[in-house]
């Protein structure tokens, strides 16, 4: 029960003199939300999860009554721009185990959020745990391209077969910009200098100013004009394979034939290193 006195005249004066009045934890927690709200949607969407991750434990996680939380969890995921695989791998384990109860829309959903979140291996997984008569469905093969295009870092390609199948996205906040992130990392570990006309193509035909954007939130600079300077790879760390060859002298034959006459073929009457 909040008690605010007559004197705190403004609303912050009224929210810290009564956080003052609240015991410590409450305090923290009202000051906490005020300072930092989270969204009505996040929210809702972090109840479901904790919900979900609920459902997930013991055996009710291959229950096929749960199959439509489990889904409806999953539009929720793409609407939301949000991610959780462990939910999303159940489904398909659910889908495995019941293939009349099998949804190619929802399919179609765990595998661009899988996409996203390159280049981590879920996207394989996700794929391993579709049958191949269900891979070879229209939307289906279609992702499944559009994974194999990135995964090979055809990434021109992957934007031109995007735009032919822009309906895959309906409903999917955030794919494209996940991607990008995606090809940022794969640029920033490859090249040195690259073209500036290259990178934009790369990243779906930005513009100058989106361009600009995404150089700015990866550091890279513009080195001269065309040229956009990512890193030098020769600064980063690289593991090495050391190969030590010896050379065996004259002064190992005393020990090796100190080895030769102890040795007692008796005990080892297959194998003889000298033979």
């Amino acid at each position: 029960m909040w008690r605010v006195s007559a004197e705190a005249t403004s609303s912050t004066d009224r929210k810290c003199l009564a956080f003052r009045l609240l015991p410590r934890p409450a305090w923290l927690l009202q000051s906490f939300l005020v300072l930092f709200p989270v969204p009505p949607a996040m929210a809702l969407f972090e109840q479901m999860r904790a919900n979900v991750g609920k459902l997930l434990k013991g055996i009710d996680r291959y229950n096929p009554e749960n199959l439509a939380t489990l889904e409806h969890y999953v539009e929720t995921q793409a609407k939301e721009n949000a991610y959780d695989l462990e939910a999303n791998l159940a489904v398909l384990k659910l889908y495995q185990f019941n293939p009349a109860l099998f949804q190619t829309t929802v399919t179609a959903q765990i595998l661009l959020k899988a996409l996203t979140n390159l280049p981590h291996t879920d996207f394989t997984l996700c794929k391993c745990m579709i049958d191949q008569a269900h891979q070879e469905e229209k939307p289906i093969r279609q992702i499944l391209y559009l994974g194999e295009l990135l995964e090979t870092c055809h990434f021109q390609a992957f934007w031109q077969a995007l735009d032919e199948n822009i309906a895959l996205l309906d409903g999917i906040t955030g794919f494209e910009d996940s991607v990008r992130k995606f090809i940022c990392h794969v640029v920033g570990i490859t090249y040195q200098h690259i073209d500036r006309w290259l990178l934009a193509k790369m990243l779906g035909d930005l513009t100058d100013n989106q361009l600009k954007s995404w150089m700015s939130k990866y550091g890279w600079t513009e080195s001269e004009p065309g040229t956009i300077f990512i890193c030098n790879q020769e600064e980063s760390i690289k593991p090495k394979n050391i190969v030590e060859k010896i050379d065996f002298d004259s002064k190992c034959l005393p020990s090796l034939t100190l080895f030769k006459l102890s040795w007692q073929p008796c005990l080892f009457p297959h194998c003889d290193p000298f033979s």
